[in-house]
């Protein structure tokens, strides 16, 4: 179990009061983008949680994935298809 400094835990408590500021603890790993639907996999440095985020810009649909790190690239570069198995609601293209 990994434990939080309390740098991380200042960063948490700002980020709970501004949620703008909750970004400052996260950190870009991938990004891609193609026809309008972008994929960006997160790292967490305060809890070393990885998601990766897809939002489509046609549609304003969007959702999220926590991801162990032993599946995270492909998760990354197949999120519809974890979203899929793991029965993470998104809407299907038009």
């Amino acid at each position: 179990m990994s434990h939080c400094t309390s740098d991380c835990r200042a960063a948490i408590v700002a980020a709970v009061n501004h949620s703008d500021q909750r970004k400052t603890t996260r950190k870009e790993l991938a990004s891609r983008a193609n026809d309008g639907i972008e994929v960006v996999l997160l790292w967490n440095s305060c809890s070393s949680e990885l998601t990766v985020e897809v939002r489509d810009a046609g549609s304003g649909d969007e959702f999220t994935l926590t991801v162990d790190p032993s599946h995270a690239l492909d998760a990354f570069h197949h999120p519809f298809a974890y979203a899929a198995r793991r029965g993470v609601p998104y809407a299907a293209a038009a």
